[in-house]
């Protein structure tokens, strides 16, 4: 992700050049500097967040609390526009930087949504994902990213071109390290493979994700189940397979649409599985009754030496 913050001032304090004081003629043909004109470095001081601006060109160094940079319509070009005047002499600060204003437009001068749009840039910068085209050029913005109203703690991610949403904690982002798009990655990957449900309650985009799938009334479809013996089966296996060919063809898996408290959902029929199961997730979203199960019940999953636990059945 890097610093979302440090890359906005420094995208922000370019474009809004020249500053009052700067010759408007001959700007734009100073030689080139040995290295960035705008350093922007983070620190904190007295248990503040705290960015420090060296700008080599004018030799002005300048401090900013953090807190001002959250603040959407924050306008740093008219911050350091004060601070340039200032060093410059300017004797009406306030009017140099009014006259300075005119010849620009207001929402070029301000941070903005500064994480959210970085969020949807990186995003969009590591398309395609997992099973996906190359996106085209004219294509509609895919991604949208906002915060949680319920959690001013979380961030709400929107693919419009998936029909998902899923969320992520802000200090995952606010970490230089993170990696979004792998971890978005992963997040569609699991999904497709049917291990992990996606945030979006199952209300609001089982109509999308189910559009022109409709259960057959004339047709009920039924569900059958064993009950296995405990105390025969130490643990219930889903058979696996072994690693095949390359070149052969795979049948495709077998999913239907089954009916559960008057929601569709997607089922996978494996024959070598002696038991239905559903995620946590799924249940919780279509309000199955659960019943906490007194001890654990192991699974051996497909992948040989793989395994999970059962903790509640319906």
């Amino acid at each position: 992700m890097g610093d979302a913050y440090s890359m906005q001032i420094k995208s922000i304090l370019n474009r809004c050049q020249p500053f009052p004081g700067d010759e408007e003629d001959g700007w734009a043909t100073l030689e080139p500097m040995d290295g960035p004109q705008f350093i922007v470095t983070k620190y904190e001081q007295c248990g503040l967040g705290m960015y420090k601006i060296t700008d080599n060109k004018r030799g002005i160094e300048a401090h900013i609390v953090d807190a001002h940079l959250q603040y959407d319509m924050f306008s740093l070009g008219c911050w350091y526009a004060t601070i340039c005047a200032k060093k410059m002499g300017e004797p009406w600060p306030g009017s140099a930087v009014q006259l300075w204003l005119t010849s620009r437009p207001y929402n070029e001068t301000i941070m903005g949504t500064v994480v959210e749009n970085h969020m949807e840039g990186v995003l969009s910068l590591c398309e395609p994902y997992i099973s996906e085209n190359e996106p085209k050029i004219d294509a509609p913005p895919r991604f949208e990213v906002s915060y949680d109203i319920r959690d001013i703690n979380t961030f709400i991610i929107k693919d419009y071109l998936r029909n998902v949403q899923s969320t992520i904690p802000c200090n995952l982002v606010e970490d230089p390290k993170f990696n979004l798009g792998e971890w978005y990655e992963y997040r569609l990957a699991t999904y497709k493979l049917g291990e992990l449900e996606l945030d979006k309650t199952i209300s609001s985009y089982v109509d999308d994700f189910f559009a022109g799938i409709k259960v057959s009334k004339e047709q009920p479809l039924e569900l059958n189940r064993v009950q296995v013996d405990r105390n025969k089966y130490p643990m219930l296996q889903r058979n696996a397979a072994r690693v095949k060919d390359k070149g052969r063809i795979l049948p495709k898996p077998l999913i239907i649409t089954v009916n559960i408290n008057g929601h569709p959902a997607r089922a996978l029929l494996d024959s070598g599985s002696l038991g239905d199961f559903m995620s946590t997730s799924l249940a919780d979203q279509l309000k199955v009754k659960l019943e906490t199960l007194e001890a654990p019940l192991p699974v051996q999953l497909a992948v040989q030496g793989s395994h999970t636990r059962v903790n509640s059945c319906a």
